[in-house]
């Protein structure tokens, strides 16, 4: 496996994962808050990705044109 220079880590990050500016709403930003904590997988992306794909079965996928 190839090793990033630490200098081009933030740029290789950018250009293969997607940023989301977020800002939620009261409910959502406590439904957030009452799962986060201080362990592996308790920070903020990790506990929206576990809601958003929790969630995800309950909407409707659109088809892409």
């Amino acid at each position: 496996m190839d090793t990033i220079p630490v200098d081009l880590l933030p740029r290789h990050l950018r250009a293969r994962m997607r940023r989301i500016d977020y800002y939620p709403g009261e409910d959502a930003q406590a439904a957030i808050d009452a799962r986060t904590c201080q362990v592996t997988g308790g920070d903020y992306s990790s506990i929206i990705d576990a809601l958003v794909l929790a969630g995800a079965e309950h909407v409707p996928a659109r088809r892409r044109k």
